[in-house]
């Protein structure tokens, strides 16, 4: 069985590369929503470490109490963690978007900048929805993150209570991951985006999980193989460069050069796998819901797709009852 899903999820990725190739502001709004985030938890710290400071300052005669210090930690915690799902999720549906209109009405009706107008419902009609399903991994997290926190003086039942809290957070993600596909080509809210999430599901459980692993999983491979690349090259050429009549130590900086240009690699890479990611989980949701639809707007796409699709099993997921949003079909 699982040996017919690996042409399936092949063909979808391929696909989710080439409507990031064609649709390359997809990949600068993953760009964007990274930086907001480091910007914005930047200057979150910035304001509260003063007042943790001053918690700590024992010759401080007005500093604020120890219960008023753990509330505003937490709460910033929070804080943190809630801005980082909205504004990721926020890049996740309008990339969605992109892809669904691809989908719904062809490469050759695409209209201008869909990137744009599709973040700009992100932001509005859709940004509600997002808020509310983020808001439900931030608590998660939080609450892991406290827990954590106590786990060395709670002992076995905190660590055990912060392990069930990780499994959760990892199937509220997954779980909001395909809500918010939904959101975005349907316009709807975030509690009928969940059931038609339950409804997908239940429908094709392995087909849903072994495509999320198996296109997660070479992403993730192939993100991993080209920062190892990077970090090699830039050490040979650090190290082609250096006179070591001048430096004894030019074995340090080659490896400390490669490595920082691994690690840059690496999170420029995550971000275009991000995009990708929401590209092909949307082309899912789509083969999944509306298969015919695909031999209108995309034919010479639609007969092998089709085609792998039947040898995988996939069917629908339901007889959905919802149109895609008007803005789509415009």
């Amino acid at each position: 069985y699982y040996r017919k899903q690996i042409p399936l999820s092949g063909l979808i990725l391929s696909q989710a590369i080439v409507i990031s190739k064609r649709h390359p502001m997809m990949i600068i709004l993953a760009i964007l929503t990274f930086l907001f985030n480091i910007v914005l938890c930047s200057f979150a710290f910035a304001t509260v470490y003063p007042i943790v400071s001053a918690a700590w300052d024992d010759s401080n005669a007005n500093k604020p109490s120890d219960a008023a210090i753990s509330g505003l930690c937490t709460f910033f915690i929070f804080a943190c963690y809630w801005i980082n799902q909205v504004s990721f999720n926020v890049g996740h549906t309008a990339n969605c978007g992109v892809t669904a209109v691809w989908y719904f009405c062809g490469q050759d009706a695409m209209p201008q900048n869909p990137t744009l107008h599709s973040a700009k419902r992100a932001l509005t009609t859709s940004f509600g929805s997002v808020c509310l399903g983020s808001i439900l991994v931030a608590v998660v997290r939080c609450l892991d993150y406290l827990i954590r926190c106590f786990a060395r003086k709670q002992g076995f039942l905190a660590c055990v209570t912060s392990c069930c809290l990780g499994c959760a957070e990892r199937l509220l993600k997954m779980f909001n991951h395909y809500a918010f596909v939904y959101i975005a080509i349907y316009g709807c809210g975030f509690m009928e985006g969940a059931r038609k999430t339950i409804s997908l599901v239940s429908a094709s459980p392995y087909l849903i999980l072994f495509n999320r692993l198996m296109i997660g999983g070479m992403l993730l491979m192939f993100t991993l193989v080209i920062s190892i690349a990077t970090g090699v090259v830039a050490f040979y050429i650090t190290k082609g460069q250096q006179d070591t009549t001048i430096s004894d130590d030019w074995m340090g900086y080659s490896l400390i050069f490669s490595f920082i240009s691994a690690i840059s690699c690496s999170l420029a890479m995550s971000q275009i796998y991000r995009s990708i990611d929401s590209a092909s989980t949307t082309l899912l949701v789509c083969l999944s819901e509306e298969p015919q639809l695909i031999y209108t707007t995309n034919p010479e796409f639609a007969s092998e797709l089709a085609s792998k699709a039947a040898a995988a099993g996939i069917k629908g997921a339901a007889e959905t009852s919802m149109v895609p949003r008007q803005e789509l079909l415009a």
